[in-house]
């Protein structure tokens, strides 16, 4: 008689969660002025994420962001918000890189005899100008900041319209030969005690060797006596396709101005009954996480108008780049 033995019954092994934690981040930024009778503002994306999450977003980064309307088919509002970030082209972000190696350079002799005196919220912070020229382009001289709704307040049961706070969101600064502190910003200063980022680039280009003032040497000249297009090849293509000192041409005055702080539009919001008829969303990638806005009708401060979204990713649960090399001196 045979014994039947009973079958062994296969492990089953215990499957592994395929199902990824939620990182704990809010993207969504609903915006308002801070002074309402100014018709624009810049948003500063890292400074809002941090303000929302309770975590520093650097503003070195190159933030993906979805700006939007808060109220897309609110037919009554005509009003219309065109929307700006700084150019993702070389030169900008080469005046960027720059300056912050120059920071990176300043402290970095402190840093090695004291590391201990860094903050844990140390970050490179590049201002946008001095504030006192009331005439400057409406985005400089006013702050889109975040917007949330507080419930149940002390003063108001029913709710209220709250604003972001930083405890701390100090400009860098470092000592100039002649000892005093300057910040870094991006538009032209009015006082002596700030580098402008892409006069300080130009100058550094400019100072470098130029390009026409070297001997020419013709191509291929003593390959072929057949050939009898060298005189194409010196005379075409002797300047590049872009002012090599940087320069623009000013529309309205017909002049020729000398480069800096420029923005590239990305689009125009506006509200309208047929969707089709205006942009509702513009997607941009914004270098320091600063995006600009101008409206032809000053803003709310209390009710925001547009609201930016913080595209998912990997840099703390957004989608964002580095603009500037790690520093393993300074931690970031």
């Amino acid at each position: 008689m045979d014994i039947l033995m009973p079958k062994r019954s296969k492990s089953t092994k215990t499957r592994k969660s395929t199902t990824k934690m939620m990182v704990p981040v809010e993207r969504h930024l609903p915006i308002i002025p801070q002074l309402a009778t100014i018709p624009g503002y810049t948003i500063q994306v890292g400074k809002s994420l941090s303000q929302a999450n309770s975590k520093l977003y650097r503003q070195g980064m190159n933030y993906h962001c979805r700006v939007k309307l808060a109220q897309p088919n609110a037919a009554s509002s005509s009003n219309r918000y065109s929307v700006y970030t700084l150019p993702t082209d070389h030169r900008t972000m080469g005046a960027l890189k720059m300056a912050r190696e120059i920071y990176n350079q300043a402290v970095k002799d402190e840093l090695e005899i004291r590391p201990s005196v860094k903050s844990p919220w140390t970050d490179f912070i590049i201002t946008l100008c001095e504030f006192s020229d009331v005439d400057l382009w409406d985005p400089l001289i006013n702050e889109g900041q975040l917007s949330q709704w507080s419930v149940k307040t002390a003063t108001s049961k029913e709710g209220q319209s709250v604003r972001g706070i930083s405890d701390d969101y100090a400009v860098s600064e470092v000592t100039a030969n002649d000892g005093n502190q300057k910040k870094f910003s991006l538009v032209d200063a009015t006082q002596a005690n700030y580098w402008n980022v892409f006069t300080e680039y130009t100058n550094f280009l400019l100072n470098r060797a130029d390009p026409d003032s070297s001997q020419e040497i013709a191509a291929y000249e003593n390959a072929s006596p057949v050939l009898t297009e060298l005189e194409e090849l010196a005379d075409k293509g002797d300047k590049p396709p872009y002012a090599w000192n940087w320069n623009q041409y000013a529309i309205a005055a017909a002049t020729a101005i000398s480069r800096a702080f420029t923005v590239q539009l990305r689009g125009v919001l506006a509200h309208d009954s047929v969707p089709t008829d205006f942009l509702k969303v513009i997607d941009v990638e914004a270098p320091l996480g600063m995006i600009f806005i101008t409206s032809i009708s000053n803003m709310s401060s209390s009710n925001p108008e547009v609201i930016v979204e913080v595209k998912s990713g990997d840099y703390k649960g957004v989608k964002a780049e580095r603009l500037y090399k790690h520093d393993k001196l300074l931690g970031f």
